[in-house]
């Protein structure tokens, strides 16, 4: 109980913290464990410490208000050092958790932390799954060699385009989605604006579907004369198509991978994790359970 925390109160504390401590406690309140905290901060740091603390809440708040605005009626959002435009009708339509990860700034954390932590500067890069251009951007500003990026769903393409130009990008688009046989196939759009995916399980295939041209990554890499690269996705499922299918080219020629994995009835993760490995890449990165970064040791 919280309550514990805040009796006996010392002295020390300043006079106000100390009454709002007595007035709290035994009360089942949300202030008490704001206090509480507090009291813990003070005792850490004096009072300096409990104010420099209150400052960077404040600053935080501040923040998450001034882009909660922004995002609400259509803006620039600032986004780890590039900003990401989205218009208030696609931003209504998202899911409350996805808003507050955009508002943030924790969308794709793991993805971005990879790139940082191990993609190559020196190497071009081929994304799968765009979206509307988080990752995108923050490649584009990291490596110094071409980078080409694939999104299928037709209509986010405006809104790559748009975080392209207003980050001083220039990566390629191309709006075909990944296809190992280089056929068309099924997108499925999961939700109002920009879920999708060419690999839903199929007792989830109940959205509205439309039919994209395909593409896979030898094709891709050839027509753009592109050699060796490094590759992200995000596919929303389809990274398993790609992994058991291209397998003898990511060998030959792909020098790192950091792969976004999806759970799919007919796909174990920590099998193709494994079918990876044996194929001669080393695991080097890994950010929760789902993103994860290889190194090619064949090449």
């Amino acid at each position: 109980m919280i309550c514990t925390c805040l009796s006996p109160i010392p002295s020390s504390l300043p006079r106000g913290l100390a009454i709002a401590g007595y007035i709290l406690h035994g009360k089942d309140s949300a202030l008490k464990m704001i206090l509480s905290r507090a009291i813990k901060k003070y005792r850490r740091g004096g009072l300096s410490g409990l104010l420099v603390s209150g400052l960077r809440h404040s600053y935080a708040e501040c923040n998450y208000r001034v882009n909660l605005a922004k995002a609400t009626f259509g803006g620039n959002i600032p986004y780890k050092g590039e900003r990401i435009y989205i218009d208030k009708e696609s931003f209504a339509a998202l899911d409350r958790v996805v808003q507050r990860a955009i508002i943030e700034g924790s969308m794709d954390n793991g993805t971005i932390e990879l790139i940082e932590e191990h993609l190559p500067k020196s190497v071009p890069v081929i994304e799968c799954g765009a979206g509307i251009g988080v990752v995108s951007c923050y490649i584009d500003s990291h490596t110094k060699r071409e980078t080409i990026v694939l999104e299928p769903n037709k209509s986010i393409i405006e809104h790559l385009k748009k975080n392209r130009a207003l980050n001083d990008a220039d990566f390629k688009i191309v709006n075909k989605g990944y296809n190992s046989e280089n056929n068309n196939l099924e997108l499925y759009i999961t939700d109002a604006f920009w879920g999708a995916s060419t690999a839903l399980d199929r007792d989830e295939r109940t959205a509205e579907s439309v039919e994209v041209e395909g593409i896979n990554i030898d094709n891709l890499t050839n027509e753009n004369e592109i050699d060796n690269f490094s590759l992200v996705t995000n596919m929303e499922g389809g990274e398993y198509d790609l992994v058991y299918n291209e397998m003898e080219l990511l060998k030959e020629r792909c020098d790192t991978m950091i792969i976004g994995f999806h759970t799919l009835e007919e796909y174990d993760i920590d099998g193709a994790i494994e079918y990876i490995e044996e194929n001669g890449f080393d695991r080097i990165g890994t950010k929760g359970n789902m993103k994860i970064c290889f190194k090619n040791i064949n090449i």
